[in-house]
C-alpha cells in the first residue's frame, strides 16, 4: 500500500500528493483485512486454562509450580487483550479512513444541532414560555 509513495513526483507537487492520497485510500478500501477469530480463540483457550488453573489451585494454593504456570497464562492474555485492543483500535481507523465524509457530516449536524438549540434555550429563557414571538424578537434584539 504504502509503495504508492515511492513513485516519482509527477507535476505539481500538491496535486500529485493528493493524488497519491487517493490512491492510498482507495487501496485501503480494497484491501482484505485478516479477522481477528484467532485472537478470539486464543482468549478463549487462555480463559479456560485460567479457569482450571483456578480450580488447582483452590485445592492446593501453596504450588508453586501452578502458580508459575498462572502467572504465565496471566501475562498471555495481557499480551492478547493487548493486541486486541490494537486490532480494534486499526479497524476504527480503517473504517474512519474508509466512512470519512459520512462521520463528519454526522458531526457537523451534531454541532449544528446543539446550537440550534441553544439559540431556542436563550430564546425561551429571555421571553418564558408566553409564546408571543414579536415579544421575544424584541428581547433577543435587546439582549444582543
Amino acid at each position: 500500500m504504502l509503495n504508492v509513495f515511492l513513485e516519482p513526483i509527477v507535476g505539481n507537487p500538491l496535486m500529485d500528493f493528493s493524488n497519491k492520497l487517493r490512491k492510498l485510500k482507495s487501496s485501503i478500501k480494497n484491501k482484505d483485512w485478516a479477522s481477528t477469530n484467532a485472537i478470539q480463540l486464543s482468549f478463549h483457550n487462555l480463559h479456560d486454562k485460567q479457569k482450571t488453573l483456578f480450580t488447582l489451585l483452590d485445592y492446593d494454593p501453596t504450588n508453586l509450580p501452578l502458580n508459575s504456570s498462572l502467572k504465565a497464562t496471566n501475562g498471555e492474555i495481557a499480551n492478547l487483550t493487548s493486541s486486541w485492543t490494537s486490532s480494534v483500535s486499526l479497524r476504527a481507523k480503517a473504517k474512519w479512513i474508509k466512512d470519512e465524509e459520512d462521520d463528519l457530516k454526522f458531526l457537523y449536524s451534531k454541532i449544528r444541532i446543539r446550537k440550534n438549540f441553544n439559540s431556542v434555550a436563550l430564546c425561551i429563557a429571555l421571553c418564558g414560555n408566553s409564546g408571543n414571538i414579536g415579544n421575544a424578537k424584541q428581547k433577543v434584539i435587546a439582549h444582543f
